[in-house]
């Protein structure tokens, strides 16, 4: 763990030296899963649901949204949910509702004038921050994820 936590800080220090004032929107990369999170967090509260739990929670949001948008397959969103099963974490919450989460998310520092911003997977370990993600792939991916069902494209 000690070299995942290692390494993981490395690429962090690395996005973070190359875009200091997020201007080319690497550091946004750094919030894959934290736009759901911290909706999670702003609808039930920061008490019964730790920060990286609404974190694993996103991410997995965020994998389903990837598949949706046709950017990931369906086997490395799969994959990705069970490595987060795996270490303990959430993968889903009864609060992942389009009407709760979206005033939430509309507020997230990612957001523009043309809505959410989105860090999108291509595959593990690859992202890109997204706009123009439908309203309708949102509300699916939350109602996939929160219902514990498979990704679907």
């Amino acid at each position: 763990m000690k070299k995942v936590v290692k390494r993981c800080v490395e690429i962090k220090a690395k996005l973070a030296g190359e875009d200091e004032k997020d201007l080319k929107g690497k550091r946004a990369l750094l919030n894959f899963g934290h736009t759901v999170a911290h909706g999670l967090e702003g609808v039930v509260g920061y008490e019964g649901l730790r920060h990286g739990e609404a974190v694993a929670i996103g991410m997995v949001v965020a994998a389903h949204l990837s598949v949706k948008a046709r950017r990931l397959k369906k086997k490395a969103a799969e994959k990705l949910k069970a490595a987060i099963r795996a270490h303990g974490l959430p993968v889903t919450h009864p609060e992942l509702r389009w009407e709760r989460l979206s005033p939430v998310m509309a507020r997230d520092k990612k957001a523009t004038t043309q809505g959410i911003r989105w860090v999108l997977l291509r595959k593990i370990g690859k992202a890109d921050l997204v706009s123009g993600v439908t309203e309708k792939k949102i509300q699916l991916a939350l109602e996939e994820v929160r219902e514990g069902k498979l990704p679907k494209g």
